[in-house]
C-alpha cells in the first residue's frame, strides 16, 4: 500500500519543487519511461505547428484556412477524451490507450516519410485526417497519460510526477522548433518514427515496473500479516512492523524497484526484509 500522505507534502519554494522533480526523475524508472511518451507528444504537435501549418496547409489552402485546420486538433481532442475516459478505467485500459496515442502519432510520422511535400499539398482538405489523429493523440496525453501518473504515484510524489510531465512535454517543443529548422520533411518523419517506437516500448516498461512494484507491495503486506505478530515475545506489533517495513517517511525518494526505503529493515524471527528482499539474519 502507498505511504501515508504527509500533512504538508508540497514543497515551500520553487527551488524545492525543482529539486523534488529532479530527484524523482533520477530515482523513478517509471518517470523516465513516461517521459519518452511525453517528449513524443511535444515533438508530434510541434511538427504540425512548425511544418504542416506553414509548409503544407498555407500553400495549398491559403493562410486564411490555417486557423480552421489548427482548430481541428483541440476539437478532436475534446471529442476523443469521452471514449478514452470510459476505456481508461483500468491499468490495462490505460496502457493500451497510451499505445494508441503513440500509434496515431506514428501514422503522421509515416506519412511524413512516405509522402512528398507536393503529395501532401495535393490532399488539400483531406489532410484534416492527420489533424484529427494529432487531436486523438493530444487527448491521450491530456487524459490517459495523466490518469496513469495518478496510478503510478498516488502519494505525495504525485506533484513531482506531474512536474516532470509538464517539463518534458514543454521542453520537447522548444527543442523541436530549433532542430526542425535544419531538418527536411523526411528527416522529421524519421525522428518521429524512432521516438514513437521508443515510446511504445517505454510505456510497456513503465507498466512492467509498476506491476512488479504492486506485486512486491502485496507480498510485503502478506509478510507483515503472517510474520509480524509471530516474532519472539511479540517484539513488534503489526502497526510497528508496517512502519519499519514500509515507506514510513521521506528517508529517500523511493525507487520503483523497491516499495520500501533502501535502508528500511525489520527483523522477524530469522529473516530481515529490506531493500534487497528477504535475507537471513542472526537474532
Amino acid at each position: 500500500c502507498p505511504p501515508p500522505v504527509k500533512d504538508n507534502p508540497v514543497p515551500k519554494s520553487n527551488f524545492d519543487n525543482l529539486a523534488a522533480t529532479g530527484r524523482l526523475f533520477i530515482a523513478s524508472a517509471i518517470v523516465r519511461y513516461m517521459a519518452v511518451f511525453q517528449i513524443y507528444f511535444g515533438l508530434s504537435l510541434t511538427f504540425a505547428d512548425f511544418y504542416l501549418n506553414t509548409e503544407i496547409v498555407t500553400p495549398s489552402l491559403g493562410l486564411e484556412n490555417v486557423g480552421w485546420m489548427a482548430a481541428i486538433i483541440p476539437s478532436a481532442s475534446v471529442i476523443a477524451s469521452i471514449p478514452l475516459s470510459a476505456t481508461g478505467t483500468t491499468p490495462t485500459g490505460k496502457k493500451y490507450g497510451l499505445w494508441m496515442g503513440s500509434s496515431v502519432f506514428l501514422v503522421v510520422a509515416i506519412a511524413a516519410v512516405a509522402m512528398s511535400p507536393s503529395a501532401l499539398k495535393d490532399l488539400r482538405w483531406e489532410i484534416a485526417v492527420f489533424y484529427v489523429l494529432l487531436g486523438v493523440g493530444r487527448a491521450v496525453f491530456e487524459t490517459t497519460n495523466k490518469a496513469a501518473l495518478v496510478d503510478f504515484f498516488p502519494d505525495e510524489r504525485a506533484a513531482a510526477a506531474f512536474s516532470n510531465n509538464y517539463a518534458w512535454s514543454g521542453f520537447s517543443p522548444a527543442v523541436a522548433f530549433i532542430i526542425y529548422t535544419y531538418m527536411s520533411q523526411v528527416a522529421m518523419g524519421v525522428l518521429l518514427l524512432i521516438v514513437g517506437a521508443l515510446s511504445i516500448v517505454a510505456v510497456a516498461r513503465a507498466y512492467a515496473v509498476w506491476y512488479a512494484r504492486e506485486e512486491d507491495s502485496r507480498q510485503r503486506k502478506a509478510m507483515i500479516d503472517s510474520l509480524a505478530l509471530g516474532n519472539d515475545n511479540g517484539k513488534f506489533e503489526k502497526e510497528e512492523a508496517k512502519k519499519r517495513i514500509g515507506i514510513a517517511d521521506d528517508s529517500s525518494v523511493v525507487k520503483d524497484e523497491h516499495v520500501y526505503g533502501e535502508d528500511d529493515e525489520i527483523e522477524l524471527g530469522s529473516v530481515a526484509i529490506g531493500a534487497e528482499g528477504v535475507i537471513p539474519v542472526h537474532v
